[in-house]
């Protein structure tokens, strides 16, 4: 599964919890994946996602998410702990858009 399609299925995932999406709205949010890394460097564990979003019913807006977490020198544990840190920083990043969303003028 690409980045792109793990980030949309979190998203959607995530309204239709909170009874907020519906397949066949007349508006769409857009979303485009500008930019994603990741450290495992001990002390410097991160995720760095970077997304533009837009509809036509709302300027576009970006949304920059760093997610910092622990790391260990093994090699395998710091990988495991990227792999393990990425739900929780698409879960950020699905918070800032819902936050810039709901901020907006109705």
């Amino acid at each position: 599964m690409t980045y792109d399609k793990y980030i949309q299925d979190a998203l959607i995932s995530e309204l239709k919890l909170a009874g907020a999406f519906d397949a066949d709205a007349p508006t769409k949010l857009q979303g485009h994946l500008d930019y994603i890394t990741f450290n495992s460097n001990i002390g410097a564990g991160k995720w760095q996602i970077d997304m533009t979003f837009s509809s036509e019913a709302i300027p576009p807006f970006k949304v920059n998410t760093v997610y910092k977490f622990f790391t260990n020198f093994v090699a395998d544990v710091a990988c495991n702990q990227v792999a393990t840190a990425l739900p929780a920083a698409v879960q950020e990043l699905i918070g800032q858009v819902v936050a810039h969303v709901s901020a907006l003028p109705k």
